[in-house]
């Protein structure tokens, strides 16, 4: 997969997964923000390991639970690996990152 290809796909992942209920937004890396990378889908990271993992950080919206919303974020790109042959067999790893109060400040 040519960095074009990886840079597209992990904004069509960004795009998935900002439409599923309870993500507030993705959230970067450390690495990431210090750092400028033209075209990144910020919060989503394609893998290469064998078979390739799928990353995906996301903060979660007051009153939905982490596990729940990890849990859809993971199924809606499951639901999509088939249209998508380079993520066939993929591994999805969902991380959260922050919890909102009703304020929208992450809990500490």
């Amino acid at each position: 997969m040519t960095t074009d290809e990886r840079r597209r796909l992990e904004a069509a992942i960004a795009g998935w997964v900002t439409e599923v209920p309870g993500v507030a937004y993705l959230s970067p890396r450390l690495t990431r923000r210090l750092t400028s990378r033209p075209g990144a889908a910020d919060g989503v990271r394609l893998r290469h390991t064998e078979p390739v993992t799928v990353e995906v950080r996301v903060a979660v919206r007051p009153g939905h639970q982490a596990a729940a919303t990890a849990r859809a974020v993971r199924d809606r790109i499951s639901g999509e690996r088939g249209a998508q042959p380079a993520l066939a067999g993929s591994r999805i790893e969902v991380i959260v990152t922050a919890c909102l109060d009703p304020a929208g400040r992450a809990d500490a």
